[in-house]
């Protein structure tokens, strides 16, 4: 029992120390958005943290196996970092655009069209919020996917569902990932993060290392099955 609530003890020690990061890198920031941040940075090092332990491991198993059952908590924080990187976002829509709900982050609206209304900064602001319409949906559907992995990350679930079943929704991790570097790389170069965390200008990188990493792991592991068959063919 304890060594599952380790695992969940560092995952949650990791979103505090990203989270500290943001909060002492970022500038001119107002309380939600640096909670936004915080929440945002820390999901992406959860996730890319559960998915470069398992290449790690391959690569080094005898010093590095042992990271094996951390991956479960990392992506359940992950999950949960990035549920409460949405609620902050919903939050800083309703404060930052006049007359708008939480909601319209997902829906393209085109009001104030009437005299006294449009103004350059009215023009702005729905331009702002039209570019985040989309930006949205690539981070939600990150989200969706990071708590249907969540909800089935237990033994019990594995049992339910079966293994190729509960194995399947565990790879979805992967197109999680994806999702998840869409919206902070064109969030990045769309020049949405000015005086943001330092950390998330190498975003790009931490992205191509888990690419790397796992195309690394999987080319050692098809070479050491290769080289047993080889083996016991002789």
């Amino acid at each position: 029992m304890w060594q599952a609530w380790k695992h969940h003890v560092i995952a949650a020690a990791v979103l505090a120390l990203v989270g500290v990061g943001s909060i002492i890198g970022s500038k001119n920031a107002m309380p939600g958005v640096l909670g936004n941040r915080a929440f945002g940075y820390g999901a992406l090092v959860l996730l890319s943290s559960a998915l470069v332990i398992g290449p790690l491991a391959r690569l080094w198993p005898r010093r590095l196996s042992a990271m094996l059952p951390y991956r479960r908590a990392m992506g359940i924080w992950s999950a949960l970092a990035a549920a409460t990187h949405l609620c902050f976002a919903l939050q800083l829509v309703q404060h930052s655009f006049d007359r708008r709900t939480p909601i319209t982050l997902f829906v393209h609206e085109s009001a104030f069209f009437d005299e006294m209304t449009q103004t350059m900064q009215t023009r702005h602001q729905l331009f702002l919020q039209d570019n985040l319409t989309g930006l949205a949906w690539i981070g939600l559907i990150a989200l969706l996917l990071l708590l249907m992995i969540a909800a089935v990350s237990s033994d019990r679930a594995q049992r339910l569902l079966g293994q190729p079943a509960w194995k399947l929704i565990q790879q979805q991790a992967y197109t999680a990932m994806l999702f998840a570097s869409l919206h902070v790389l064109i969030m990045q170069f769309g020049g949405k993060l000015k005086g943001s965390l330092a950390l998330l200008w190498w975003a790009p990188w931490l992205l191509l290392a888990v690419l790397c990493l796992q195309i690394t792991g999987f080319v050692v592991t098809i070479r050491r099955r290769g080289g047993i068959r080889g083996g016991s063919g002789k």
